[in-house]
């Protein structure tokens, strides 16, 4: 069960940062009496409200800058196989412009 403030309209007349998490609508409530359970359940609700979108405050934060240096590679490739070179035909004839506005050629 989540936590719900009555009066939501009063929350958007504080900065995000000061409201506590259980203004928010954040915070679920734990039914497991584990300290270690809650504490877990309190810093993922405390992460997720950190690092959510908001249509009021914007965007999660992110990092400063982009790493340009360590960008993932599109392509999966495994070093023992060969590479596998699809055929890739040329197009079958150049469509004007005005024929993309027709309806298309029956299926042949």
């Amino acid at each position: 069960m989540l936590l719900r403030h009555r009066h939501r309209h009063h929350l958007l007349s504080r900065p995000l940062r000061s409201f506590p998490l259980a203004a928010l609508g954040c915070v679920a409530m734990s039914t497991s009496s584990s300290p270690s359970s809650s504490a877990s359940t309190s810093a993922a609700a405390d992460y997720h409200c950190r690092t959510k979108h908001s249509p009021t405050a914007g965007y999660a934060r992110g990092p400063c800058r982009l790493d340009w240096a360590n960008q993932p590679n599109p392509f999966v490739r495994f070093s023992p196989a060969p590479p596998l070179l699809l055929p890739n035909p040329p197009p079958l004839a150049p469509v004007p412009y005005p024929a993309l506005f027709h309806s298309p050629p029956p299926p042949s």
